[in-house]
Order: C-alpha cells, then structure tokens, then sequence
C-alpha cells in the first residue's frame, strides 16, 4: 500500500478511540510505513499507546538513532503519551558456539541496550537465538546453554536489569531455556504467531508463562506464513490469548507486530471486533 503520510493518518482516524482504552498498552512497530523512526512514531503514536523500536546495527547500515533524535523521540513520548519497548537486533547471537561472535553480541546487546534506556523504556524483547546467521541450527544443545548462560550472566554484571530482558519464544520449543528464564530472574515475550506456526499449543504456552510475561506479540497466519494482518482466520488463537489476559487481570503490553500499513490496519479493525466480541460475551455469561 502506497500512501502518503497523510493519507496514513486518514486512513488510521477510525481506530483513534482504541488509544488508552484497553486495560494493557497495545502498540506496534516502528516499521509501519517506509521509512525511518521518527516518522513512524510522529503517525502512530496518536493512536496506538506503545512502539517497539526495532534497532540494529551493521558494518554498513544502521539505525541507531543519535543524541538529538533520541531527544525529540523523548518529546514525542511525553507530548503523545506513549512508551517505547525495544526489539533487540536480529543478529545477535549469545549462544553462539564461537566466543568471537558471542562477544560481539554482548557487546551489541549492551550498547542498543543503552541507547533504550535513554530512551526511557522499561522492556528488551530478547532472542535466545538457536540458529548461526546462515540460519542453520546450533548442533550442540548443551554447549549452546552453556553459552547462553555465559552470555546472560555478562549482561546482567554489566548492569542490565534482568526484568526488563523478555526471552521471546521462536522456532524451537520453549522448555529448551524456560528454566534459564528463571533461574537468571528474566521476562517472558509470548509470541502466538511463533506459537502457531511451528505447531506449539497456544493455550498451553500461554497458561504457563502469561503471568510472567511483559510484551506479547500477535499477528496473523495466511498460507502458513507468519507477520500477516489479523484476520478472522486468527479468531481461536486470539480468543484463547483474551480469555487468559482476562483471567489474569493482564495489563502490560500487546504489540500487533506487522511491518505494513495495511496489515496494520487490518490487525486494529480485526482485534478491536475481538475485543468488543469478548466483552460482550462476559456480560452474558
């Protein structure tokens, strides 16, 4: 969808009420129309309560935002009253079977780490991440726990609050490093799309780890493929993840983590109709 900023906006006016009106901070992310982080939130942030900032940094690319922008980006933040969670870079490694390359991701994770805490925000969505980057699996589980651990025990010497650290469930099952969650005292980040996808029971998952969790991502599933728009297709996933939220009287954050304006869109029409479904079935029931 080619739109120009305006247009954005106009399109996103219809769902100006959901804004502040759940009992948890729902966002998105900062890549929702092309372009760069301020832009993104300037749009967003007059709808939606919370934007997960995706960093990353390369050898040639990077968006790491510099002092002055990190600045306005806090203005922002107060003049629209919204926070920021950060999603830590994609090509960090720390259960990597190199020490070279498991350093460097420390390091990484260390410096983006700051640069969020500048940005005042509370919560890292963190990958204990099981692949090497040409994306083949690490064959060595014990010695890539054994990184994990080493990994984790530097950052948190290096001052990172555990708490604020939500281990993500990715592609593997999430027993693999649950009891690294808690022996070094981190968040969870609950991923459905992640869940469905690779066939782990949503509603299992979610009875075990919602209460400690502080950033679920949701988006939805077309021909198997994840980070879609939600749709009605993603009714029983999405009915089971309220049901437990309710339950548990949940109240931090619900980011609908699409990377397109128009699965945006339709992520916001499809779980604002959810939601007010739900609703309305608990004052029958």
């Amino acid at each position: 969808m080619k739109v120009s900023l305006e247009q954005a906006r106009s399109l996103l006016k219809s769902f100006a009420g959901m804004k502040g009106s759940f009992p948890f901070r729902l966002g998105t992310t900062s890549y929702i129309y092309p372009g760069e982080i301020v832009p993104n939130v300037e749009l967003l942030g007059d709808f939606l309560d919370e934007i997960q900032l995706l960093l990353f940094e390369g050898n040639t690319i990077s968006n790491i935002p510099d002092a002055s922008t990190i600045r306005y980006l806090n203005e922002l933040a107060e003049s629209k009253n919204i926070t920021y969670s950060v999603h830590l870079p994609l090509d960090a490694y720390p259960g990597h079977e190199n020490e070279s390359f498991r350093r460097d991701s420390v390091a990484m994770i260390q410096r983006i780490y700051e640069v969020g805490v500048r940005l005042r925000c509370k919560h890292f969505v963190f990958h204990y991440a099981s692949r090497n980057p040409e994306g083949t699996p690490f064959k060595d589980l014990q010695k890539w726990r054994d990184q994990l651990c080493k990994s984790t025990e530097e950052l948190l010497e290096s001052g990172i609050v555990p708490q604020s650290l939500c281990v993500e469930n990715l592609a593997y099952p999430f027993s693999w490093v649950a009891d690294l969650v808690d022996r070094y005292g981190l968040a969870k980040c609950i991923d459905i799309g992640h869940l469905r996808v690779n066939h782990f029971p949503v509603k299992n998952h979610l009875n075990k780890h919602l209460r400690e969790t502080k950033i679920i991502h949701l988006h939805g599933l077309k021909k198997g493929i994840d980070h879609n728009g939600l749709s009605p297709k993603d009714r029983r996933s999405t009915h089971q993840l309220m049901e437990k939220m309710d339950e548990i009287k949940y109240s931090e954050t619900l980011i609908l983590e699409v990377f397109q304006l128009d699965h945006l869109l339709e992520s916001l029409k499809t779980f604002k109709r959810f939601w007010n479904k739900w609703e309305t079935q608990k004052l029958y029931s």
